[in-house]
């Protein structure tokens, strides 16, 4: 979905985000092994809405779940990312609804922090 690709690119280009994750911005299929940080994303709602003249709109939700060695790390992420997607808006896609996960936890195996936030984002098809 380009509009997901769209999201993405915005989120590299902040400094602070790029700093910590290099390219590590990815759909929530992670292979074994992955380098982190990273913050991996995925859709849990869609609700397309058509009218009259053809122009459909998506109502989308996406969770971004941010990993990282460091809890620090863990929050100056979510920080950035609400920096950036709390104004994100460009000819087809603008978000609007943000929630954060709240579900700080530290995953042994993998020795990171992982949190998450939620945003509701109208998709122009």
């Amino acid at each position: 979905m380009r509009s997901l690709q769209l999201i993405r690119t915005a989120l590299l280009a902040n400094p602070t985000i790029s700093g910590i994750v290099g390219t590590q911005i990815a759909p929530a299929v992670s292979a074994q092994g992955d380098k982190f940080p990273a913050i991996l994303y995925n859709k849990t709602f869609e609700d397309p809405e058509y009218c009259q003249v053809g122009v459909s709109t998506h109502e989308t939700n996406i969770q971004f779940h941010v990993f990282a060695p460091r809890y620090e790390q863990v929050i100056t992420l979510i920080e950035e990312l609400h920096k950036v997607l709390r104004s994100y808006q460009d000819n087809s896609v603008y978000a609007t609804k943000y929630e954060r996960g709240g579900a700080e936890d530290y995953l042994p195996d993998a020795k990171v922090y992982t949190d998450y936030v939620e945003y509701r984002f109208f998709i122009k098809q």
